[in-house]
């Protein structure tokens, strides 16, 4: 379960800046809040949506 709350605050946050989630805010918002078997999850998650983004566009 926490590994879709990474992935959704990871979406929500490209969805409000266009950027992803880097350096102090990632560590702060994800890192020190999930454990790695969840951070890991919600990343490969968010990377299949960002996939799946450049589909639509490309």
């Amino acid at each position: 379960m926490s590994a879709q709350a990474v992935f959704k605050q990871m979406r929500n946050h490209f969805l409000k800046t266009g950027e992803i989630m880097q350096g102090a805010e990632f560590t702060r918002k994800i890192a020190m809040r999930y454990d790695v078997d969840s951070v890991i999850d919600g990343l490969l998650m968010f990377n299949r949506y960002l996939d799946e983004q450049r589909k639509e566009v490309g």
